[in-house]
C-alpha cells in the first residue's frame, strides 16, 4: 500500500516537473531557462526611411520585452525604449538627416531581469526631399507639337504646380495637381523664338519659384482639319484636297497631257486656312515613291484671297529624291507674315525628270508653321 503511494508521489512530481518546464519554454510564467532575450536582438533589423529609421525585431517567446535605443543626433545622446510581448514589433525614429547612424541596441526580459549584450546596427536614413528638390527637376522641351514640361517629385506625397507666361502680353497660366513620381504638363501653343516660363512649385503652405528660358520652335498650325484647297488643275481621282489631309500616300496631281486639261507650268494651289496666322515656314512633301514632280516654286501669301504678296521674295527648290519620301522638306519664311490664305506656285519641272517636256506635276501633303492667334 506505501509502495502504490510512493509511485503516485513519483508520478505526480515526474508530470509537474515536465508541466513547468512546458511552460518556461513557453516563456509565459517561471525562471526562464532559455535565452528568449537574446534571441529577440538576432532578430533584429532596421532599415533606412525618408529622414528615418525604423527598428523591428521578433520575440518568439511571447515573453514581455524592453527593447532600449541608444544613438547619438547632431552631438545629442537620445535614448528610447519600447516594452511589448508581440510577437513582431518595431519603433520608428523619425526627424533623422542624411548621414550614417549608429544604434546600440539591448533587450531586457523585464520578469527575469536578465539582459542581453549590447549590439550596434548601423543604417544611412534616405534623404528627405522638398519642393525645393522638385524644382530642380523640372526640364521644358519644345517641339513642333508644343512645349513639355517633366518633373520629378520624390517627396512622397502631393504638390500643385503653376506655370505662368506671356503670350503677345497677355498673361497665360497652366496648372496641375500631383502625387506621382514623374510627371508632365504639356503647352500645345506657344509663339516660337526666346520666352521665358515661371514655374511655382507649392506644398504645405511653402512655394518656391525658378524661371526656365527656352527658344521655343515653330508649331504646326493646328486646325488643319478645316482647310480647303483650290487649284488651278488636277485629275478628279487625285483631288488638291489630298494636300492637307494629313496622309503623305495621298496626293494631288495634275492632268498628264494638254488634251486631258493641262495647262502647264506654272501651276498653283492655294489653301484657305480660315484664320489669319504668322507663317514662319511651309513644309512640303513631294510624293513617295517617284522623282516627278516641281522643283523651283514660289510662296504667296494674303489676307483675303485676291491681293497676294510674294512671301520672303525667294524662289525655293523642292528636291526629289527619296531620302525626303516620308520627312518632307521645310521652307523659312522670314519676318512671320500674318496671312490667311498660303498660295504655292510651282514654276517648272525637277531637273531630274526626264524628258523635260513633260507638262505635269503632283505633290503629296502641305504642312504650315507659325503662331496662332492666342
Amino acid at each position: 500500500m506505501k509502495l502504490h503511494k510512493v509511485k503516485i508521489w513519483v508520478l505526480f512530481t515526474v508530470f509537474t516537473l515536465m508541466y513547468a518546464s512546458c511552460k518556461v519554454e513557453e516563456g509565459t510564467e517561471g525562471t526562464p531557462q532559455s535565452n528568449y532575450h537574446k534571441k529577440v536582438l538576432e532578430f533584429v533589423s532596421i532599415e533606412g526611411r525618408a529622414g528615418a529609421a525604423n527598428i523591428s525585431w521578433y520575440n518568439p517567446s511571447k515573453r514581455e520585452m524592453e527593447v532600449t535605443i541608444k544613438y547619438t543626433d547632431n552631438n545629442t545622446e537620445a535614448t528610447l525604449h519600447k516594452t511589448s510581448s508581440e510577437k513582431n514589433d518595431e519603433l520608428l525614429i523619425e526627424g533623422l538627416e542624411n548621414h550614417e547612424y549608429v544604434f546600440e541596441i539591448i533587450v531586457n526580459d523585464t520578469k527575469s531581469g536578465l539582459i542581453t549584450e549590447k549590439k550596434q546596427f548601423s543604417v544611412l536614413p534616405l534623404k528627405v526631399y522638398s519642393i525645393e528638390d522638385v524644382i530642380e527637376t523640372v526640364v521644358a522641351e519644345s517641339n513642333s507639337d508644343g512645349i513639355k514640361f517633366s518633373w520629378q517629385n520624390q517627396t512622397g506625397s502631393g504638390i500643385d504646380l503653376k506655370i505662368t507666361y506671356l503670350v503677345y502680353g497677355q498673361e497665360k497660366v497652366l496648372s496641375k495637381s500631383s502625387d506621382i513620381l514623374n510627371d508632365n504638363i504639356s503647352i500645345s501653343r506657344a509663339p516660337s523664338g526666346p520666352m521665358d516660363f515661371l514655374v511655382e512649385i507649392s506644398k504645405d503652405g511653402q512655394k518656391i519659384q525658378r524661371t526656365i528660358s527656352l527658344v521655343v520652335e515653330d508649331m504646326v498650325i493646328s486646325n488643319k482639319s478645316e482647310w480647303t484647297v483650290t487649284t488651278n488643275s488636277y485629275r478628279p481621282e487625285s483631288p488638291p484636297s489630298n494636300l492637307v489631309d494629313g496622309n503623305i500616300s495621298t496626293i494631288w496631281h495634275t492632268p498628264t497631257t494638254a488634251a486631258a486639261g493641262a495647262p502647264g507650268f506654272p501651276y498653283w494651289f492655294i489653301i484657305d486656312m480660315k484664320k489669319e496666322v504668322n507663317i514662319t515656314k511651309v513644309h512640303l512633301f513631294k510624293r513617295v515613291g517617284t522623282h516627278n514632280g516641281f522643283g523651283d516654286f514660289e510662296v504667296w501669301g494674303s489676307t483675303n484671297g485676291t491681293d497676294f504678296t510674294q512671301l520672303s521674295g525667294d524662289t525655293f527648290h523642292l528636291i526629289q529624291t527619296a531620302e525626303y519620301d516620308n520627312v518632307g522638306q521645310k521652307f523659312n519664311i522670314s519676318g512671320k507674315p500674318r496671312v490667311k490664305y498660303l498660295k504655292i506656285v510651282a514654276l517648272k519641272l525637277t531637273p531630274t525628270w526626264t524628258p523635260q517636256t513633260a507638262g505635269y506635276t503632283s505633290l503629296a501633303e502641305v504642312n504650315v508653321y507659325g503662331d496662332e492667334d492666342f
